[in-house]
Order: structure tokens, then C-alpha cells, then sequence
């Protein structure tokens, strides 16, 4: 066999070999890299899902913070505990005493 063909072959079969090996690491990693994208949409709608829970907290905080402070928070409360609706109207009489 001439010098020039054992390396027309050698040469073939090492690009062989190393396009198997690519291809072969492509199927490998095929589903390694679907599971890497669904993964990345399961953070995305956790880190979604974290700053809702963030600014309802931050909502509530101030609706503690403030809570006793204005007229508004001190009459809702009255309400939510008498369990009076919230477009019934109140009197409030200083100076007289329930029955009991």
C-alpha cells in the first residue's frame, strides 16, 4: 500500500472518529440541555413568585405599621370586630353607658 493512501485512511478514520464522538456527546446532551431550559422556567416563575410574596409583605407591613394610626384603620377594625357591614352608618354617643 502506498504511503499516500495509509494516510488518506488514517486521516478518514480520525474524522470519522471524531465527528462519532461529537455527534455521540450532541445525543448525550440533548437532554441534559432540555432539563437545563426547564429548569430555568421553574426559576423564573419561583423568582415571580417570590417578589409577589415580597410586595404583599411589604403591603402588610405597612398596613401594620400604620394600622391604629389614621381614622380609617381604627373605624375598619371597629367594624371587622362588631361585624358591621361597611356602608352602615354609626353613632357614636360620648358620655352614655350600655345597658346590660
Amino acid at each position: 500500500m502506498k504511503p499516500e493512501t495509509k494516510d488518506r485512511i488514517y486521516t478518514l478514520f480520525t474524522v470519522v472518529i471524531v465527528v462519532l464522538l461529537l455527534v455521540g456527546g450532541l445525543v448525550k446532551a440533548a437532554p441534559l440541555y432540555r432539563k437545563y431550559l426547564m429548569l430555568k422556567d421553574k426559576e423564573a416563575e419561583r423568582d415571580a413568585r417570590i417578589r409577589e410574596v415580597e410586595q404583599r409583605t411589604a403591603e402588610l407591613n405597612n398596613l401594620i405599621i400604620n394600622f391604629g394610626t389614621t381614622d380609617e384603620s381604627v373605624e375598619s377594625a371597629a367594624r371587622a370586630e362588631l361585624r358591621y357591614p361597611p356602608d352602615e352608618t354609626i353613632f357614636v354617643f360620648h358620655g352614655v353607658e350600655k345597658k346590660k
